[in-house]
C-alpha cells in the first residue's frame, strides 16, 4: 500500500459472510423500493445501486473485521472513520454504446479525493479478466498520466483506455 497506493487483500472474509450478503444483495437489487438506476444510456440500465447499504444489507457492517479496522489503522496511524458503503451492480455495456458513451469510469480517471481516504472494494462473485475487472494504476504511474494531459474525469483530455 503504502510502495505503489494500492494493495490485494485477497479472500479474507468467510465464504458464509459473502454468501450471506450476496443473497441479500440479489434480493434487493432489482426492487425500487431499495435499490436506484445509477448509469443507464437510451432507457437501457447499465448499472444499479444499493440504497443506504449499511442498513438494508445489515451484514456488510462485519466486513469491517477488527483485521481490517487494524491494517487502516496501522497504515494512517490514526483511528479511522467510515464515512460511506456503496453496494452496486454494473451490466455489460455494449460495445457500440461504449464507444460513444462513458456509462462508467470505463475510463482511467481519478475520483478526486485527498490521499486521507481509502477504499475498499470487496465482491460478491468471482471477477476474472474475462469480466472486465477493477484495475488501478500505482503512484508513480497515476502521476506520469497527469503529467499526459489529464484534465478531470468527466473531460479525460488524451488519457483514456488506450493511454493506461
Amino acid at each position: 500500500l503504502e510502495q505503489v497506493g494500492h494493495v490485494l487483500l485477497g479472500n479474507i472474509y468467510e465464504e458464509s459472510l459473502i454468501n450471506e450478503i450476496a443473497t441479500r444483495f440479489n434480493s434487493i437489487i432489482m426492487n425500487s423500493d431499495f435499490s436506484f438506476v445509477r448509469s443507464q444510456h437510451e432507457g437501457q440500465i447499465f448499472s444499479r445501486q444499493i440504497r443506504l447499504a449499511h442498513q438494508n444489507i445489515p451484514q456488510i457492517k462485519k466486513l469491517l473485521s477488527q483485521e481490517i479496522i487494524e491494517f487502516f489503522e496501522n497504515y494512517y496511524k490514526t483511528p479511522i472513520k467510515v464515512v460511506d458503503v456503496y453496494a452496486w451492480r454494473n451490466y455489460h455495456v455494449p460495445q457500440e454504446i461504449a464507444e460513444r458513451h462513458e456509462m462508467f469510469s470505463s475510463y482511467w480517471h481519478c475520483d478526486g479525493r485527498d490521499t486521507t481516504w481509502t477504499k475498499l472494494f470487496v465482491y460478491l462473485t468471482d471477477v476474472t479478466l474475462d469480466d472486465g475487472p477493477f484495475t488501478v494504476q500505482s503512484v508513480d504511474r497515476t502521476k506520469e498520466l497527469m503529467k499526459m494531459g489529464f484534465a478531470n474525469r468527466r473531460e479525460p483530455g488524451k488519457i483514456g483506455r488506450a493511454h493506461v
